[in-house]
């Protein structure tokens, strides 16, 4: 189901993988992207997109500075250390960088994404 006033309107669908798993002009996805009225197409975003990396700049980033702050000299222990790092992550800090990217993805949707 899907909103009335969306009817007639092209609706984006992104997807986020290097390698999507459906192409754009797959059959089944144009012809059920067509029912009742709807118009979705799927396009794709680029990989290691900057506009959605905040895992890479955001939870990655936070948990290996404080990874860094502790020698390791096994495998083991680099684990451990990873572990507790991500235990010990700001929860507020960790909740601001999903927020903003939820924002990201809105502002991205709203001009049409990787248009």
């Amino acid at each position: 189901m899907w909103p009335r006033q969306d009817r007639g309107r092209i609706i984006y669908e992104q997807q986020d993988n290097a390698t999507p798993p459906i192409p754009p002009h797959d059959p089944d996805v144009l012809r059920e992207g067509s029912r009742d009225g709807l118009r979705i197409q799927l396009i794709f975003q680029p990989p290691n997109s900057p506009d959605y990396n905040c895992l890479d700049l955001g939870y990655f980033a936070a948990i290996q500075l404080l990874q860094y702050k502790t020698y390791v000299a096994t495998t083991e222990q680099l684990i451990d250390v990873v572990e507790a790092s991500f235990r010990n992550l700001d929860k507020t800090k960790l909740n601001s960088i999903f927020f903003t990217l939820q924002k990201v993805i809105e502002c991205v949707l709203a001009c049409k994404g990787a248009m």
